[in-house]
């Protein structure tokens, strides 16, 4: 999952990456990394004006090279905070400062969230779960981020097992890096 692309031994323990929780309708990633998340310093609280970068920026003793932004709780209509300038100058201001800018999204189709997001991305990492995911959702998928000009990595297929006729498109890491 997240967690273990952020970590992962391909992007070395050299390379300066920041996490963002950009599901704003379901996050996760504090979970994930069993991190206890502050009223007032989420992700939604820096692009609504509320906090500054500084009070929402987290690290991690154990990860040298990983800071993360999270999402501390569910809010209405995210993809407002996502459309508004404050989401992509706070992209361009992590990015001068990182190697690697991770978000991390809803799932795409769903909700128009990764759409807005992919928009202000570099490239896109699909990571989709196998046993959910139909070939012709991924292919819808990638058309849409197509259409939006980012550049489709590839994917990673992640929990692999005997497909199974449910329906989801999996969620989308978008990854700016720095130039």
């Amino acid at each position: 999952g997240i967690r273990d692309f952020c970590l992962s031994r391909g992007l070395g323990d050299v390379y300066k990456r920041q996490l963002i929780d950009c599901d704003m309708r379901r996050p996760a990633v504090a979970k994930i990394f069993d991190a206890e998340v502050e009223e007032g310093t989420g992700l939604s609280d820096l692009l609504a004006g509320d906090s500054t970068l500084k009070d929402v920026m987290r690290r991690d003793s154990r990860y040298k090279y990983l800071r993360c932004v999270f999402q501390n709780k569910a809010i209405a209509e995210p993809d407002k905070l996502l459309e508004d300038e404050a989401f992509k100058t706070l992209l361009r201001k992590i990015a001068s400062r990182m190697d690697y800018v991770i978000l991390d999204t809803p799932p795409l189709g769903i909700v128009r969230d990764a759409e807005i997001i992919s928009a202000a991305a570099d490239s896109v990492l699909l990571v989709i779960r196998q046993d959910l995911a139909h070939a012709s959702e991924i292919n819808d998928a990638v058309d849409v981020l197509d259409e939006t000009g980012v550049t489709v990595l590839g994917l990673s297929l992640i929990h692999i097992s005997e497909p199974t006729r449910q329906a989801e498109i999996s969620y989308a890491v978008f990854c700016l890096k720095k130039k």
